[in-house]
């Protein structure tokens, strides 16, 4: 079967394109496909579930109708009970005028997911979206 040269651009776009997620609150896009970025609400707070294969990536949130949460966590993990071991590197960027690396020389030997909590200064002035980048030292 052959597919028409005018299909072959969109089928690429499709298979290269980011992983998206949308909840009623908050738009999610991670910069690799194989990467994915869950939400968990409570009470206010979110806890962002970051699974990176590769333990490089990315990600954008978007927030709907002023929804940022007071408190957010981001944990991260190479793939369900292998959590990120070092973290090299965390940067989180709310607007254009604020960015924030996060001091991060960290060692984990736990199963558990490495948790960095977000600067309340970041989140206080509830922004729109916010952009997040990692990368763990002994990446994959």
């Amino acid at each position: 079967m052959r597919i028409p040269h005018v299909f072959l651009p969109l089928l690429l776009m499709g298979v290269c394109a980011a992983s998206i997620t949308t909840d009623r609150a908050f738009s999610v896009a991670t910069r690799k496909p194989e990467d994915s970025l869950r939400i968990l609400e409570r009470d206010g707070s979110a806890v962002l579930l970051v699974t990176s294969p590769s333990g490089i990536g990315g990600a954008t949130i978007k927030f709907r109708d002023g929804s940022c949460p007071s408190s957010v966590a981001v944990s991260l993990r190479y793939r369900e009970g292998e959590p990120f071991r070092y973290l090299e590197g965390f940067i989180v960027r709310a607007g254009k005028q604020q960015e924030f690396s996060i001091p991060c020389a960290r060692r984990r030997s736990s199963a558990e997911p490495m948790e960095v909590v977000l600067p309340e200064v970041i989140l206080r002035a509830k922004p729109p979206s916010l952009e997040l980048e990692w990368i763990d030292a002994y990446r994959q």
